[in-house]
């Protein structure tokens, strides 16, 4: 009986936690945002950091109706899009260090994307 209260004893004991996943310390905003033409979009994320694309907004300028816009990562589209304006993604897309984000269109189109920093 002894023996099985010492044991309670040790399973009762004090439970600490650890961190699980990537701890969040690039400063005190890890925000990331652009804002202009699609054409000057040219951003490789540093070393050391992975970049959550959260929100992409496309802004025509053109008069034309038929006007598109493709977003890509290293080359590869990740978001085409004709008539829509503002995506949004619950989990986001990761853009990792290193890799390249840049924009092409077919007329004068304005892009807005945002997102966050986290540890690899």
């Amino acid at each position: 009986m002894n023996t099985w209260i010492a044991f309670m004893g040790l399973l009762m004991g004090s439970a600490d936690a650890a961190p699980t996943g990537p701890n969040v310390s690039l400063g005190s905003n890890p925000i990331w945002n652009y804002i202009g033409t699609c054409d000057n979009l040219s951003y490789v994320v540093p070393a050391g950091r992975v970049l959550v694309i959260t929100d992409v907004q496309k802004v025509s300028i053109s008069t034309s109706s038929s006007y598109w816009m493709r977003v890509k990562i290293d080359g590869v589209s990740f978001l085409e899009t004709y008539n829509i304006d503002l995506y949004s993604y619950q989990t986001g897309i990761k853009v990792s260090e290193g890799q390249q984000l840049t924009c092409q269109r077919n007329y004068n189109v304005n892009v807005m994307l945002s997102g966050y920093f986290t540890a690899p």
